[in-house]
């Protein structure tokens, strides 16, 4: 069996929009969208690390789910490509993207997630095999490279 990686990405509102919704609804569209991540690009070794095909790699979108308080909320889903490079198409994200192109590191291709049926609580950072619950509420990092309790 292949292993799996998850790359949680933590987001937030940003210019009165929501990430997710707005990716959902390229995703119903589409049925794939591109998902700008903010600032620092993903590193080049996890870029190396997608497209070795080696193993599954999964994006989960991470955000303060229900208000103050109510800790994170993840959104699985599949990750198909990873680029640095700016969509050709402008239908394939998020409209609000264009008027902050210039704080886009990298993007990531998403499709509905096809996955055994996880939550963050499933999942730990693989760098200090900590959950990733407790890594989001005690580190500012933008991103973390996960693994699911299963070992899958």
């Amino acid at each position: 069996m292949r292993r799996k990686l998850y790359i949680v990405i933590r987001y937030g509102r940003l210019d009165e929009f929501d990430a997710v919704s707005e990716i959902e609804k390229v995703l119903a569209k589409r049925g794939k969208a591109w998902f700008g991540k903010y600032g620092q690009p993903l590193s080049r070794d996890v870029e190396r690390l997608v497209l070795s095909g080696k193993e599954d790699v999964y994006v989960v979108l991470a955000g303060k789910g229900g208000g103050e308080g109510k800790g994170y909320r993840g959104y699985f889903y599949n990750l198909k490509r990873l680029t640095r490079d700016v969509p050709e198409t402008q239908a394939s994200f998020p409209a609000y993207y264009k008027k902050i192109m210039s704080r886009i590191g990298c993007w990531l291709e998403l499709e509905p997630y096809n996955g055994s049926n996880l939550e963050l609580k499933d999942l730990y950072t693989k760098s200090s095999l900590s959950p990733i619950l407790q890594s989001l509420s005690g580190s500012m990092r933008g991103h973390f490279l996960c693994r699911s309790r299963e070992g899958n």
